[in-house]
């Protein structure tokens, strides 16, 4: 199954099991106990992912996994799960709570599967936090998500790159199919770009794109036609 991380995960801790009772088998087991792993590579349709120094505690109890200080590097940052509470036998909600600090955008860029994008050299960092929510199934999630593009003063790797800067605060629905923009704001190197309002089947949307130069506008996207196009950036 290629959903499932690659990689060596050590765990320990100790079990507990209470029978004779007419609860579940799940409600009835308790585990607790610490899992850590040197390097694991997630893969999904479009990217794959190594991730180093993976750890965490876990406890199942009343037919909850819970997770908590899930911490790891990876895309040149670091992330950690505050919480996450998964109901294993889908009867009740799951919730989850994570971070991330300095992941590179580069990075990212560099571990999606297709190569068109490779050669679209988006230079930043980004900060965010997520917090999802769901019910019986993960398709029905409802997210939230803040995220902080920068700068960092690092030497860089390529000398042509878009610099990628601002702030996206967004909200998920998947029910409603909905996407909810609240005054984000991104800078792409000289164009800045504007959005506030919801996305969906009727959709509010306010979109405003500001650039200093209309050169350095066609520029842009002259990259972006050029990245996925296969043709090296000059």
């Amino acid at each position: 199954n290629s959903s499932i991380p690659a990689g060596e995960i050590v765990m320990s801790g100790r079990v507990q099991f209470r029978s004779g009772t007419s609860q579940s088998f799940l409600n009835e087991l308790r585990v607790d106990g610490r899992f850590h792993s040197p390097r694991l590579v997630m893969h999904a349709s479009h990217a794959s992912v190594a991730v180093n120094s993976v750890r965490g505690v876990y406890t199942v109890a009343r037919g909850n996994l819970t997770v908590t200080n899930l911490q790891g590097d990876t895309l040149g940052g670091h992330f950690e799960v505050n919480s996450g509470v998964l109901n294993l036998s889908g009867s009740r909600p799951s919730r989850l709570t994570a971070s991330w600090q300095g992941v590179s955008l580069q990075d990212a860029i560099a571990a999606l599967h297709s190569s068109k994008y490779r050669r679209l050299h988006i230079l930043g960092d980004a900060d965010g936090q997520v917090k999802m929510s769901w019910s019986s199934n993960i398709r029905d999630v409802v997210a939230q998500s803040h995220i902080k593009f920068y700068e960092q003063p690092r030497v860089r790797t390529v000398t042509n790159g878009i610099p990628l800067t601002g702030i996206v605060d967004v909200s998920y629905n998947a029910v409603k199919d909905s996407v909810l923009f609240r005054k984000s704001r991104l800078q792409i190197g000289d164009a800045r770009l504007l959005l506030n309002g919801r996305l969906s089947k009727q959709s509010n949307l306010n979109v405003r794109l500001v650039a200093s130069r209309l050169q350095n506008l066609s520029s842009l996207f002259q990259a972006v036609e050029t990245a996925k196009s296969g043709i090296p950036l000059s």
